[in-house]
């Protein structure tokens, strides 16, 4: 899923120089501080400078000096509230696979890891018995990593694009290994200055270079802040907890809002994966969870609205009762925004996100995890008039834009007619009004796999803009059929990614419309794409099925063809 971006809004933004002073101010009085220098061997309190050893000559110096130092401040500052619950510095410069660097020049892994246990924290599993008894080191991964550092000689530093480029990656492997991230946050340090980097959904946040050796309280307070005993300041979201026992989690708690409104803790089924292509955007994540009175499963989604955008609750209220869409049982407000964990400074030059969670009844898996062609053809008839009552029935009116074959789930075992395929994901949904009867076609709402050839090439400007209307869902279902039809067999295994189909449709999934929108244009009839797609689907599909794509396919081609204004 893809959505609208301002080139007024930069990847990243840069605080005011006052605020890495401020923003852990309160987790540390300065006298204690004042104390902890006075007596701290990491820090000559005569000179007022960190014990950096002179001359430095190579990077590793400086790695070792500051593991020293973060190690003194961890030691003092941060102190475990309970059992099992622990930060520990670990110099991970010479860790085995991180020596080399990558096609980018980045290690694999930070220098300087703050390596974590606790309830939102778990190590990785271990290989075999050999593996889970080895060293501390190999022990870490992004699952376990409450912070991490990037260190180098003053004289190394790039500017702050080419920081946030190499300490991008470890944050956007944090976010993918910590479910419940709200944001990370990390130091880039020399042996002079410190920089304090913030990630989100919103993007990335950089301040200004600071002088620790003239800002020692600042210094100890950032080192304090990023691995601190207090999950939620370190970013993490903690109304999702785990039992770990011996290193791995367990079993977990969500607590959300319930159906009568009241706060109500569900037992975490399973954590449901998302992959995501970037740190910046939705970030949807989904859990499968048990109603403690009912036994009923049921998925809570947690995802970020721009705040611009109506929420995804809004859309499902009006959906109830409408058999072959997603059913809500509740909704969660108040769960944060991105402007929250920023700069104030900053506001206005990015886009504000918003945290949502909405718990839904839980379905099936995704409609190409088909068992049988009969619920493959089922579910999308079921998905497309579930469609139809949205659009067409009075008091709703609500156009789904961004239909693809993740959002379009199998009904559960033995759903009723009606209920064998369900539409989920209204989060780039529209809402037909008197005040707003249309909404314009975007080049970057939807999944560009499956946009209609009207959406895809809206990115030419136009005098008029062309709507995006429910003929355009329409064809999304068109390509979503013919995506399965072309990457699948009829038994539900899978095609080689390499194999011709596959290839065919991997093609409209350019992030470049212009280069998608010619690659889409061909599945349409007549070029060496469509002549190849008929005998793939006739090969593994057979007549029947073939006879289903060129018929729907020229349905397709007609609509298209009329919204181009070519007929």
């Amino acid at each position: 899923m893809q959505e609208s971006s301002s080139n007024h809004n930069p990847k990243f933004t840069t605080t005011s120089e006052g605020y890495p002073h401020e923003i852990y101010r309160d987790v540390l009085e300065e006298a204690v501080i004042e104390d902890f220098l006075r007596d701290s061997d990491a820090f000559d309190h005569k000179e007022k400078m960190w014990a950096f050893p002179q001359p430095l000559a190579a990077t590793e110096s400086v790695v070792v000096a500051v593991c020293r130092i973060a190690r003194s401040i961890i030691k003092r500052f941060v102190v475990p509230t309970r059992s099992g619950v622990r930060r520990t510095v670990v110099n991970m410069i010479k860790a085995g696979g991180n020596e080399a660097v990558g096609e980018y020049g980045y290690r694999p892994c930070p220098v300087v890891v703050i390596q974590a246990s606790g309830p939102s924290f778990e190590d990785p599993p271990p290989t075999s018995q050999e593996a889970a008894t080895t060293s501390q080191q190999r022990q870490i991964s992004f699952s376990n990593m409450a912070s991490y550092f990037t260190v180098k000689l003053d004289s190394e530093v790039g500017t702050p694009r080419d920081i946030l480029e190499e300490m991008k990656p470890y944050a956007k492997k944090i976010f993918a290994d910590q479910p419940n991230r709200l944001y990370v946050r990390s130091l880039l340090l020399t042996e002079k200055h410190a920089r304090l980097l913030h990630f989100d959904r919103a993007g990335a946040q950089i301040t200004p270079s600071i002088d620790i050796q003239q800002h020692p309280s600042t210094f100890v307070r950032l080192i304090a802040g990023v691995a601190s005993m207090d999950e939620r300041l370190l970013g993490l979201d903690d109304s999702i907890q785990w039992t770990i026992i011996e290193g791995r989690k367990t079993a977990g708690v969500l607590t959300t809002t319930g159906a009568n409104g009241k706060a109500k803790a569900y037992p975490i089924l399973a954590h449901i994966p998302n992959p995501l292509e970037s740190i910046r955007g939705r970030g949807t994540t989904c859990w499968r969870v048990r109603d403690p009175d009912t036994l009923e499963e049921l998925v809570v989604k947690d995802s970020w609205r721009p705040q611009d955008r109506p929420a995804e609750q809004e859309f499902l209220k009006l959906a109830t009762g409408v058999p072959g869409v997603a059913q809500m049982v509740s909704f969660q407000n108040g769960r944060g925004e991105t402007k929250h964990y920023r700069c104030p400074t900053t506001a206005g030059q990015y886009h504000n996100r918003v945290a949502m969670r909405v718990t839904m009844k839980s379905y099936g898996r995704s409609v190409e995890f088909f068992s049988s062609v009969v619920e493959l053809l089922e579910a999308i008839r079921d998905a497309i008039a579930g469609h139809q009552r949205l659009v067409s029935s009075e008091g709703i009116k609500v156009l789904h834009r961004d239909i693809s074959h993740n959002n379009i789930l199998l009904g559960p075992a033995g759903a009723r007619e009606g209920n064998r395929g369900i539409l989920i994901d209204f989060d780039m949904s529209f809402r037909a009004t008197d005040e707003k009867p249309r909404v314009d076609a975007d080049a970057n709402v939807g999944t560009r796999t499956f946009q209609s050839l009207s959406v895809v090439g809206s990115f030419s400007p136009r005098d008029i803009p062309t709507p995006h209307d429910y003929l355009d869902d329409l064809e999304s279902f068109f390509l979503v059929l013919v995506y399965i039809l072309l990457t699948r067999r009829a038994d539900g295994t899978t095609l080689p990614s390499r194999a011709e189909g596959p290839s065919i449709v991997g093609k409209w999934d350019n992030p470049d419309p212009n280069i998608a929108y010619g690659k889409k244009d061909g599945i349409l009839g007549g070029s060496a794409d469509d002549i190849d797609a008929v005998r793939i689907i006739k090969a593994n599909w057979g007549p029947a099925f073939v006879s289903l794509y060129k018929r729907f396919q020229a349905w397709v081609c007609d609509v298209s063809r009329k919204k181009a204004g070519s007929d």
